[in-house]
């Protein structure tokens, strides 16, 4: 990562290398070029011990130094990120050997500015301020309600003039980034990597202003988890729950990333959180009841959803469907499947709309014979699946309910698919289906790819692997 001439966030923190300053919630400070130089080459190499002849010689170079010239150069460094945020150690000491930098480190794109150099809020007047703040409430308002026709373009719309009035309103980016990750799960058409770039590229922004912020953290960890790097993904979102542990979508988020990679059992007290915190969000309770089908906890996870349907949450009708098929109830997944088809053709197209190819979907979905089960996936597979391209949320979910395997490690491609990656969430359940993918030979490079395997190695591998 080549931060040498670009703001990053540093923990709590952000670092402007080219002015020399770090700012926090409570300030800022300036430190000279010298100790700047330092901070990057860390941050340059968060996470890894940097020996102390490396410092020696790509900062100073050829210029005299000693062991004392680093050492003063840390200290220095180490006040001033204690001033700056009391609460966290940023450098570790790594006996004889050299220093580590333990925080994360995001590299922000830089805020807009006008012609003259100067933030675009400089001269925002008070009326334009408060009407962005209104502007904001109202989008975070429709983006609860994702469901709704249109109703994410127009929070995007509202949210990008939030963002005209009073460009340094970090809610404003905060909360436009947010759209662009629902749109790209609730929203058939359009480029869902461009949309989770997006969201990244608002959630920086947002940090430029107030480099504090938790919940923006966990948008750029969604396009790192997106890409393949769950495990960066993870300790993001780690930070973004240190920052403000008592916000639903940041506990939601990071019991979500746990539960994808078959943590369940530790996902679950985050997930939990997220519905105390937010108890009439459907989405929190349907992942809740996901997890807990997963760790076979199935009547509770039968509640879940059920209270997630009630809420008109509308993909957890299949989630409800999935919970009467795991506890055996296979007629009872199908009928509940049907109610559900309504909201689920608006994402499937054209080729459901014949009442036909529903029933043959309730026939077969949730049959106890597995190779019905198969033989509709297959089908449902050869009329959705267009290869080199993305796959839909029921492409995913009945991929993954049905089978077969083989066709689930195809239409999944080498990352988790933007706005489908909550598929990986249902692969850990006790079902057939599930525990079929997870045995298949091809499971173990499938987890590769995904980003599974980094970060089963400093999380801990799931039981079900066993």
């Amino acid at each position: 990562m080549d931060i040498s001439n670009h703001s990053f966030s540093l923990g709590a923190l952000c670092v402007d290398p080219v002015s020399g300053r770090l700012k926090s919630a409570s300030g800022m400070v300036k430190i000279e070029p010298l100790v700047m130089n330092v901070l990057t080459f860390l941050a340059a190499r968060h996470g890894k011990i940097v020996l102390r002849d490396e410092f020696l010689t790509h900062i100073w170079k050829d210029f005299e130094a000693s062991d004392e010239s680093l050492t003063r150069a840390i200290s220095v460094l180490r006040k001033v990120l204690r001033r700056l945020d009391p609460e966290t150690v940023y450098i570790e000491t790594v006996s004889k050997r050299g220093y580590r930098l333990a925080a994360s480190v995001v590299q922000l794109r830089p805020v807009e500015t006008q012609e003259d150099g100067q933030p675009l809020s400089a001269d925002a007047n008070e009326d334009a301020c408060k009407k962005a703040i209104e502007l904001v409430l109202q989008g975070r308002s429709l983006n609860e309600r994702p469901f709704h026709t249109d109703v994410l373009e127009i929070a995007a719309s509202l949210l990008s003039e939030a963002i005209s009035l009073d460009p340094q309103n970090a809610d404003a980016h905060s909360e436009l980034a947010h759209t662009y990750s629902l749109m790209s799960t609730y929203v058939r058409e359009g480029d869902k990597a461009a949309l989770i770039r997006n969201a990244a590229q608002c959630a920086e922004r947002a940090m430029a202003i107030s480099p504090g912020l938790g919940f923006p953290l966990t948008l750029i960890a969604l396009e790192q988890f997106t890409f393949g790097n769950i495990l960066d993904a993870i300790a993001m979102t780690e930070e973004a729950y240190r920052r403000d542990p008592q916000n639903a979508e940041i506990a939601l988020r990071l019991g979500y990333f746990f539960a994808a990679i078959g943590l369940t059992q530790r996902a679950m007290p985050y997930v939990e959180k997220a519905v105390l915190l937010a108890p009439i969000q459907g989405r929190n309770l349907q992942i809740l009841a996901t997890v807990k089908l997963a760790n076979g906890d199935l009547e509770e996870a039968d509640i879940m959803a059920k209270r997630a349907c009630d809420m008109q949450h509308h993909f957890a009708c299949e989630t409800f469907a999935a919970s009467a098929f795991a506890m055996g109830k296979y007629e009872l997944a199908g009928q509940r499947l049907l109610q559900g088809s309504r909201y689920l053709t608006e994402f499937l197209g054209d080729k459901f709309d014949d009442p036909a190819v529903w029933e043959k979907i309730v026939a077969d979905a949730y049959s106890p014979d597995q190779s019905t089960r198969e033989a509709l996936g297959e089908w449902i597979k050869k009329l959705l699946f267009v290869p080199g391209t993305f796959p839909s949320i029921p492409l995913a979910q009945a991929i993954v309910r049905s089978g077969p395997a083989s066709a689930f490690f195809e239409i999944m491609g080498n990352a988790p698919p933007p706005g489908t990656h909550g598929t990986l969430l249902c692969i850990w359940g006790q079902t057939q289906n599930c525990v079929e993918i997870r045995t298949h030979p091809e499971f173990m490079l499938f987890a590769e790819r995904m980003g599974m395997t980094a970060a089963w190695e400093k999380y801990g591998y799931p039981d079900r692997l066993n």
